[in-house]
């Protein structure tokens, strides 16, 4: 048995390719495929712990004629925060294994 269907598709506005079109620039509305956009595009996460909806995603013409649009400025404060957080984690990281190779050395040496 045969059936038409038909069916639209994503293609991206880019590179013309009809895979793995995801993203949609914020601005402009250019479809995005993965491949352009992992070298022409950009997608802010609206919070430093996780994604949704409220992420922006831009294309990098768009991005360098809004970059100081209040939007993109806060998507980016993000970004900071992002890099601090994990800039800490990775001291905290450092400290706290030093602190608990301590607490074992002493311990050891006490017999307990």
């Amino acid at each position: 048995m045969r059936e038409t269907v038909q069916q639209e598709i994503k293609v991206c506005d880019f590179c013309e390719s009809k895979e793995n079109v995801f993203n949609t620039c914020s601005i402009c509305g250019k479809d995005i495929c993965y491949k352009c956009h992992k070298t022409g595009g950009v997608t802010f996460h609206q919070s430093c712990f996780y994604s949704g909806s409220g992420d922006g995603c831009y294309c990098d013409m768009c991005l360098a004629e809004n970059a100081n649009d209040e939007l993109i400025l806060a998507y980016r404060k993000i970004v900071t925060l992002g890099t601090e957080r994990d800039a800490y984690y990775k001291d905290f990281e450092v400290r706290h294994t030093v602190a608990e190779k301590a607490i074992k050395a002493i311990r050891g040496r006490k017999g307990l």
